[in-house]
């Protein structure tokens, strides 16, 4: 998975953003020790208007619904892309 993200992200270039938070992600479904200092949180999507939508809010008065990882080991991250490109060579 972590791969197939790679590649996608290397072959979007037509497109004007690439959400790089898929590779993190990914990589942390990858090696679940790449996640640190994680959180149960209530997380929305904001959906409407138009202007916002995707972005995600904390709602502070709300039960949590997700666990959410706020910071990422960096040398964990970079080895598992470094070897996700190295497979794909």
């Amino acid at each position: 998975m972590v791969r197939m993200i790679y590649w996608w992200q290397l072959m979007a270039s037509q497109y004007p953003a690439i959400p790089v938070w898929d590779a993190a992600v990914a990589a942390i479904v990858a090696e679940p020790a790449a996640g640190r200092a994680w959180r149960d949180l209530a997380i929305r999507v904001i959906t409407q208007p138009e202007e916002v939508s995707g972005q995600t809010i904390v709602e502070a008065d709300k039960p949590a619904n997700a666990q959410v990882c706020l910071e990422g080991d960096q040398t964990v991250l970079k080895n598992v892309s470094r070897d996700c490109s190295r497979e794909s060579s």
